[in-house]
């Protein structure tokens, strides 16, 4: 802990590595476009550049250059010239340990002592160009620059060119910085905050705030750490299949309302819980009629006892639910004449009646018809068809 606090002071002193100022005496030339009416001109300036200042990447710098003695071409005699200017450097630091390029735009005035008629006039101007900083000492680099000169009293252009010595100064931190240690009680007081910033299931709950400290990566919680449940039916939201239960109605484990039945209404909104499976029901999940699945031989109205299983079922939901009675329709299948097929139905669903009577269903709740070979459920033509429409049908009534 204590080298970790030294890490800590020995990377601040090194940010403060960079002078805050920089200047550059600079030579060089300046070559006008040709109906500007004047000369080449020799030129002696200054730059003066301030690191502490930064402005989208750019770095300010104040620029000055003096020219004297410049030739007008036409007009005869000469003027001095200065010019002052603001640019913004970017420069490239990470290139290499030597060099350092950099580009520059920036804004100036351009001020000539001695105007004759039609001659060269003040003016302001904009320029944009670059150069580059060769390292030759520790704190010392030679500069070169070429920049572009773009007059906007007359459009007129100039070529600048110069070399000179770029020289920093200001404060700036020891190469080999002190290094103080930290007292224990910080150290201390620091590892005791790290600890309880941590948030072990990053879920960006610190743990000494974390109700629900192992949430799965990625899911949204709430002030307390645990997983989102909108409709609060117990199963958080990335689990939820069904996000809008109504409040206190029982789900399952995919957050979905209970059907105990099986018959597509759920429980909360079933008024008849215990239909039989298969039974077609109403909107309130009451059942409308049943298909009972009795196998009735050719011209027969015998009952087989493999049946008996599936009417002692049937038996035993009548009698525990005695606001139902039943009507039994018997079908046949379209084998022999419509006469004998009629009266064939009508015994195969008194025979249901009685067997359903024996098991103990009271007779006053069942009431027998048959009707023939009326409305097949499958093709006559076929011996399994056959088998399907000699069937019986019943047909369910409830009273309130």
């Amino acid at each position: 802990m204590r080298i970790l606090g030294m890490s800590v002071l020995l990377a601040g002193a090194l940010l403060a590595t960079e002078y805050s100022y920089e200047i550059s005496p600079m030579i060089g030339g300046v070559k006008p476009e040709g109906n500007l009416n004047i000369d080449d001109q020799f030129s002696y300036g200054l730059r003066f550049q301030m690191n502490d200042y930064n402005f989208l990447g750019l770095v300010p710098e104040l620029s000055f250059d003096r020219t004297t003695d410049s030739d007008y071409e036409t007009q005869g005699g000469d003027t001095a010239i200065n010019r002052l200017a603001l640019n913004g450097l970017y420069e490239f630091k990470d290139f290499s340990e030597t060099l350092t390029p950099y580009l520059l735009i920036g804004l100036g005035y351009e001020d000539v002592e001695d105007e004759p008629v039609e001659a060269y006039d003040s003016s302001l101007y904009g320029n944009w160009g670059g150069g580059v900083k060769w390292k030759i000492f520790e704190d010392i680099a030679l500069r070169a620059e070429v920049k572009h000169l773009i007059r906007t009293d007359d459009g007129g252009n100039e070529l600048y060119y110069g070399v000179g010595l770029a020289i920093p100064f200001g404060a700036k931190a020891s190469a080999e910085p002190e290094v103080q240690e930290v007292p224990e009680e910080i150290i201390v007081a620091t590892a005791v905050v790290v600890v309880a910033a941590l948030d072990s299931d990053g879920d960006g709950i610190i743990d000494e705030r974390d109700r629900c400290p192992k949430t799965p990566e990625g899911v949204v919680v709430d002030s307390d750490g645990c997983c989102l449940d909108d409709d609060n039916d117990g199963v958080p939201n990335y689990k939820d299949k069904c996000p809008n239960t109504p409040a206190g109605v029982a789900v399952d484990e995919k957050g979905c309302c209970l059907d105990s039945d099986g018959d597509g209404v759920v429980d909360y909104k079933d008024k008849c819980p215990n239909t039989l499976k298969g039974a077609s029901v109403d909107e309130n999940g009451c059942a409308r009629s049943v298909v009972l699945d009795i196998v009735f031989e050719n011209a027969s109205s015998e009952i087989n006892k493999a049946n008996s299983p599936k009417l002692q079922e049937y038996a035993d939901f009548m009698k525990d639910n005695t606001n139902y009675s039943v009507t039994l329709v018997g079908y046949t299948d379209s084998v022999g004449s419509q006469k004998n097929n009629q009266k064939l139905s009508e015994k195969r669903a008194e025979s249901v009646k009685a067997d359903l009577i024996n098991r103990g269903v009271d007779a006053s709740r069942i009431t027998a018809i048959g009707k023939g070979e009326a409305n097949p459920v499958a093709d006559n033509k076929t011996a399994e068809g056959r088998a399907q429409n000699r069937r019986i049908e019943a047909e369910l009534t409830l009273h309130n």
